[in-house]
């Protein structure tokens, strides 16, 4: 007869792939941290706090959940085990003893091991429901990590563009070169953060599905080949000297966006913010990033020029409400024009 309590032990650790995701599901949106300057911009075109709807969604110990349904599962095989063993046991005492207290014995014992027995299947769908609920919210997290990478991208050019167009404004090219360019960036930030949205919705679904009763994921919306991923893995850009090969900064922003006009167009914005047209501290940060010293990831996580881009953004929010409808549609359409809109994300 086996002893069901030598199923009763410590829940391990869950397999490497998930533990690492399970330190911190925040941990998995890559380097993202962006500085005070890229939250603002983004909730101000998108009227939406996106890093702290994140950041609601997707915190909470869920190694401790993982954890629980392996507890759950251990449980399961105990009460399975158990009931094995009394059915056992009473088929054992009915090989020596007979009558009718025998025969309603046995019955009764029989009864009592399948109905202990039989709270094994509900423990275990339980127990699954957990273990889906921490994967899920592993699995959305990294899948939220890509965006939220990719609407950081966004903002970076679009504080880089509105910097070009504030300081050029007033000589008439300012509003195509620069806030034209602003606009189209913002238009790319609102699509992701739609994306956004529909992951952390989703997550929503699929975490609180595991609470009703140990049901799969699956079948309560969390089925992850739902919510495709924006792109393919990111990976971090790395400053380098200046050599032969092409320059660090083109690297950078084709890995920030697959449309090659407006690679052409931010290296355009930089090189103009290098010539000092949005003040000195501006053209400093252009000749570091140009000259691949630092890279456009590392600006947006400082805040060493922040009141530079938040000065920037401002006026070209400020600028923007003042157009009229036809106005506005007018400058879409020639940002589109000049910027490709088929080589969105």
């Amino acid at each position: 007869m086996t002893e069901a309590t030598q199923y009763l032990v410590s829940p391990g650790e869950p397999d490497e792939s998930v533990t690492n995701g399970f330190v911190n599901p925040l941990d998995v949106f890559n380097y993202v941290s962006p500085s005070t300057w890229i939250n603002d911009l983004i909730e101000k075109t998108t009227g939406v706090d996106i890093f702290g709807y994140a950041t609601d969604a997707f915190t909470g110990e869920w190694a401790a959940l993982y954890k629980f349904g392996d507890a759950m599962a251990n449980v399961a095989r105990t009460m399975q085990q158990i009931g094995i063993d009394t059915q056992a046991g009473a088929l054992t005492v009915d090989e020596t003893w007979g009558g009718n207290a025998s025969d309603a014995a046995f019955n009764y014992f029989t009864t009592l091991a399948a109905t202990v027995s039989g709270q094994q299947a509900a423990l275990t769908a339980a127990a699954q429901g957990y273990h889906e609920a921490a994967r899920g919210a592993w699995q959305l997290s990294n899948q939220l990590g890509n965006v939220l990478q990719a609407i950081v991208d966004e903002a970076i050019l679009m504080g880089i563009a509105a910097a070009v167009g504030t300081a050029t404004i007033e000589t008439g090219v300012g509003a195509v070169v620069g806030y034209g360019m602003a606009a189209y960036q913002g238009v790319q930030i609102v699509k992701l953060v739609s994306k956004a949205s529909q992951i952390i919705n989703t997550a929503g679904t699929v975490i609180m599905a595991a609470f009703g009763g140990g049901m799969a994921f699956a079948g309560q919306g969390g089925d992850l080949s739902a919510v495709p991923l924006p792109s393919t893995a990111y990976s971090l850009p790395k400053a380098q000297l200046m050599s032969d090969e092409p320059e660090p900064v083109n690297r950078e922003l084709e890995q920030m966006t697959s449309n090659p006009r407006v690679v052409e167009a931010m290296k355009a914005a930089l090189s103009k913010l290098r010539q000092g047209v949005a003040g000195p501290e501006l053209a400093e940060m252009a000749t570091e990033v140009l000259e691949g010293r630092t890279d456009l990831h590392a600006i947006g996580q400082s805040s060493v020029y922040a009141v530079q881009f938040a000065q920037a953004a401002e006026g070209f929010r400020a600028w923007h409400a003042e157009l009229s409808p036809e106005e506005r549609d007018d400058l879409d359409r020639s940002a589109h024009e000049q910027l490709d809109d088929s080589g969105d994300r």
